[in-house]
This record gives structure tokens, sequence and C-alpha cells, in this order.
């Protein structure tokens, strides 16, 4: 039972993830008028997806977490949290990350 209940929580979050990485596409880094300066947020999202694909998880994250303190509306640095999150078979944060997602986009 825990073991179905876990599977299915896999399938959910990595349903939910490919739906919002396809619907954010081109626009995941829009910006708010109310977003907070920061140093570079677009040069972080990109490292942060550089991390990402080398499986530099901690790095990764760091630079969403740092993207989401100047936006904290940026629905794609949620979704990629979330992915960090399921990479380290961390569902429910993977599951509350994809959920602010859903809520931003």
């Amino acid at each position: 039972m825990i073991q179905h209940f876990s599977l299915q929580v896999r399938k959910s979050a990595l349903c939910r993830c490919a739906t919002l990485l396809l619907a954010l596409g081109a626009g995941a880094l829009r910006t708010t008028a109310q977003a907070k300066p920061a140093a570079d947020p677009q040069q972080e999202f990109q490292q942060g997806e550089l991390a990402l694909k080398g499986n530099r998880l901690d790095e990764a994250e760091k630079y969403f977490r740092a993207v989401l303190a100047a936006n904290p509306q940026l629905a794609g640095a949620y979704a990629n949290l979330g992915v960090v999150y399921m990479r380290r078979k961390q569902w429910k944060p993977a599951l509350a990350m994809l959920d602010k997602a859903e809520e931003s986009a």
C-alpha cells in the first residue's frame, strides 16, 4: 500500500512537472513589476538549468532559490526546484514546489 502510494505520487509529480515545463516554455522568465532586482536573475536561472542538467542538485537549488528571492512569482523556478526534489526522491517537497509553480503560472 505504501509503495503504491509512493508510485502514485511519483507519477503525479512527473506528469505535473512535464505539463508545467511545457506550458511555461519560453515565458519561464517573465518578470513582474513587484519583483525585487537581483544581480541577474536570468543568468542565475540559466546557471540553475545548467547545474540541473549536470545533476549538480545542490548548486541548482541554490540558483533557483536566488531567482525566487528576486521574483517569488516565477513559476519556472518553482518547477525546476520540483525537479531537483524529484531527483532526490523527496516527493512531498517536489509536489509542494509543483503546486507553487501551478499557482504562479
